[in-house]
């Protein structure tokens, strides 16, 4: 009967065999759970990245914009002043002769096209960002 008897000092193989899953099982587990957080990890640098882009983009089309009013002010600064003259009737032959162009610039009008498709797609992908948080 030697052959069924356990000798409780030594461990079987059995028990070496669980205890050697437990730990895989375990090592798995971590192993899943670090690669999760470092994809957590990448998304939000991805997403950091894709904002300070798109910031970016937002700041150079404010800046091309400011450029364009300051140019449009200018613009109809000079037809104001033009048409205060016309309408005094103080232009003279020496205002014509240094801007051929005074008629078009009294008759003619300036249409300002703002450039915000940067910040439109900056919203959206707020939007979007807020969506899939929501769920």
């Amino acid at each position: 009967m030697k052959l069924f008897r356990l000798n409780s000092n030594t461990p079987s193989k059995t028990q070496n065999y669980f205890v050697y899953a437990i730990g895989e099982v375990f090592l798995i587990v971590v192993g899943i759970l670090l690669a999760m957080y470092i994809n957590k990890l990448n998304q939000d640098y991805q997403y950091r990245k894709k904002i300070d882009n798109n910031l970016h983009r937002v700041y150079t089309e404010l800046e091309t914009n400011l450029l364009k009013t300051c140019r449009s002010i200018w613009a109809f600064q000079s037809k104001d002043s033009l048409i205060y003259r016309f309408m005094n009737d103080s232009l003279t032959k020496r205002d014509y002769r240094e801007n051929p162009y005074l008629p078009a610039l009294i008759v003619n009008s300036q249409t300002q096209e703002i450039e915000d498709e940067a910040y439109q797609n900056l919203i959206r992908s707020e939007e979007r960002r807020d969506r899939k948080e929501s769920k």
